[in-house]
């Protein structure tokens, strides 16, 4: 009997192991740069727009269930060549040099670029104009390469198109080339805005799969087909690009709110990592043994002489890259290690000053009196200087909660990257960077008034706590 129990439960185990590794072979990542209104935005906390609908129902047709992750466009593709997802769905134009390191479907969507300009705008009627003006575009897209066509022309080069518009309309530039249904859905919805001439360029959209995804590439080939065969694609075509539909307000103080629980997760993983290790560093550095004090030297010259923003973004495209996919890290881990690692080397030289700041002779009468060389530094040692250094460890914590905000590059969901989301959407940029000014405001403040309660409790606390250990 208990064999015949023994035998169902591994059966139903193994059958449990088939259903979720097939669960995972019919489940797609999707990559999107969520600042494109109409093709894909965010509104109500929630990814919507023409390439969300499109991908949801080729997927059905094709047997999947799907997941959108929101990624920057300068990072989309190696992060689809790194494994991070399955499938780039964002507004992507087929072109000669992405085909050499992606695969694309056929085409959803007929495209080109187009010029935008201030509304009371009379000097430029075309491209031919545009000589010796300055040029929004979006980095990476065929638009900054049509603009770097024009003899005389400085482009400047954006993260995300809403910022050139918005220098658009602050006359920070002459004009913005960008994709037409995105421009013209942007100059029909915000005031101040009109297109000029005809299209410059005739492109097409595709969804893009890794280069040997061959069989994902088929499969949403045939269903992309389906879908334009039943009604559906132009059902959403209208619905995205005819209707008048417009971005909902939020309430935006709640919405970026949404953001301040990551920004401090990061900002507390990111403090006990960097903590611990500039604690262990300042040791290594303090040690007779070159073995330990030189890597430790070494370690903190280094970091502190990398920007980091380059450190974030190499932890997170660089390596899995380097590993071709087979090395992969979430965005959090990605932004927790290098948050960690560069504060660690700062920490560092704080912990190694605080211990050097404490009287030898301390050392040498706890020694006297039996402690161990670790026991001195545990119960003597660490506790005063801790107490020398501990505005300098505040001022670097609240460095740190405000250096989150460098982990938008790589869209993790803390208040920044929320405010960029918002702002693509209603470009309402005085009011949301102003909310997001507030809160990170509130939190330093919080931050700082807990870091002088602490302080005060370690001032009056550490002699009580060293008397009876010497006594």
């Amino acid at each position: 009997m208990k064999r015949l129990v023994l035998a169902f439960s591994i059966a139903a185990l193994l059958a449990g192991c088939d259903g979720a590794e097939d669960e995972r072979e019919n489940h797609l990542v999707v990559a999107v740069d969520a600042t494109y209104q109409p093709m894909e935005y965010y509104e109500n906390n929630e990814l919507v727009g023409f390439d969300i609908d499109l991908f949801r129902a080729i997927a059905e047709k094709a047997g999947y269930t799907v997941e959108f992750v929101n990624q920057p466009w300068d990072g989309i593709i190696p992060g689809l060549e790194a494994g991070e997802y399955d499938a780039i769905a964002s507004s992507m134009t087929i072109t000669e040099k992405r085909s050499k390191k992606v695969l694309f479907t056929d085409p959803y969507y007929d495209a080109g670029q187009v010029i935008a300009v201030r509304e009371d705008e009379e000097g430029i009627k075309g491209l031919d104009d545009l000589s010796g003006k300055k040029i929004g575009t979006q980095r990476g897209t065929t638009g900054t390469e049509e603009a770097k066509k024009v003899s005389g022309a400085e482009v400047v080069e954006y993260d995300s198109i809403d910022h050139a518009f918005l220098d658009l309309k602050n006359r920070q530039v002459d004009a913005v080339i960008n994709d037409d249904p995105v421009s013209r859905r942007l100059v029909a919805l915000k005031p101040g805005y009109k297109l000029i001439g005809l299209p410059l360029t005739q492109e097409k959209y595709g969804i893009a799969v890794r280069k040997d995804a061959t069989e994902l590439a088929g499969k949403l080939n045939k269903a992309l087909a389906e879908v334009k065969a039943d009604g559906t694609w132009e059902r959403l075509r209208k619905k995205w690009f005819e209707g008048q539909r417009e971005s909902e307000r939020m309430e935006i103080l709640g919405y970026l709110a949404g953001g301040m629980a990551v920004t401090l997760k990061l900002m507390a993983a990111a403090l006990v990592v960097g903590m611990v290790l500039g604690l262990f560093v300042a040791l290594a550095r303090l040690s007779r043994f070159r073995a330990l004090s030189w890597p430790a030297r070494v370690y903190v010259e280094v970091i502190r002489g990398l920007p980091l923003l380059v450190l974030i973004l190499f932890l997170y495209y660089g390596l899995p890259q380097a590993f071709e996919g087979t090395f992969r890290v979430d965005k959090f881990t990605s932004a927790v290690a290098a948050f960690g690692i560069c504060y660690g080397a700062y920490t560092a030289e704080i912990f190694r000053a605080g211990i050097q700041s404490v009287d030898p002779g301390q050392t040498e009468a706890a020694r006297a009196l039996g402690l161990s060389h670790f026991q001195a530094l545990r119960t003597v040692v660490l506790p005063q200087a801790v107490r020398n250094i501990l505005p300098a460890l505040v001022n670097e914590a609240v460095a740190l909660l405000k250096d989150t905000s460098l982990a938008a590059v790589i869209a993790l969901p803390e208040i920044t990257q929320l405010a960029r989301n918002k702002i693509a959407s209603t470009y309402e940029t005085f009011r949301i960077w102003g909310t997001a000014a507030f809160l990170y405001l509130v939190l330093t403040l919080g931050l700082t008034f807990l870091a002088r309660v602490l302080e005060k409790r370690q001032r009056h606390g550490t002699a009580d706590r060293l008397r009876p250990r010497l006594a």
